[in-house]
């Protein structure tokens, strides 16, 4: 794994990937936030479905990591709505939740309509930015920017 993301970038891109945080928990995005910026990543937080959709159509960031229950929107309309916008359909999603009961036809559920990866809290840090990484290196080099 490595610590850095930007490490792996080419030289002739080492842009701070930028990662919107999307949860209507203030203790969850902080502590999203101090994990994400200690990885060197820029972080936006969008503080519930409505803000967090609004934030990555002005931001276009690199990845998001969005919770599936939430109040206004859950993640799931929120999802649907950036897949169906042109300019924010390429960002790679991670769809992050509390288990559940419902958490395996949840999971299959958002997977089959195109999230990129499905989380449960408590997410480990190591697990966290493993994916995260990956994803962002596949978007790197699949030209999907």
């Amino acid at each position: 794994m490595v610590d850095n993301p930007v490490e792996q970038l080419p030289k002739s891109d080492q842009s701070v990937p930028t990662i919107l945080v999307v949860d209507d928990s203030p203790e969850y995005c902080r502590m999203m936030e101090l994990i994400l910026q200690y990885a060197e990543f820029d972080v936006i937080i969008g503080r519930n479905g409505s803000e967090g959709l609004q934030k990555a159509i002005i931001h276009n960031p690199d990845l998001i990591l969005l919770d599936y229950m939430m109040p206004d929107m859950n993640g799931a309309e929120v999802f649907h709505q950036l897949h169906e916008n042109e300019n924010t359909r390429h960002i790679p999603v991670i769809m992050i939740t509390a288990f559940s009961a419902a958490y395996e036809s949840d999971r299959m559920v958002a997977l089959r309509s195109g999230v990129d990866d499905y989380l449960t809290k408590p997410v480990s840090r190591e697990s966290l930015l493993e994916r995260i990484n990956s994803l962002l290196y596949l978007r790197r080099y699949s030209g999907s920017q």
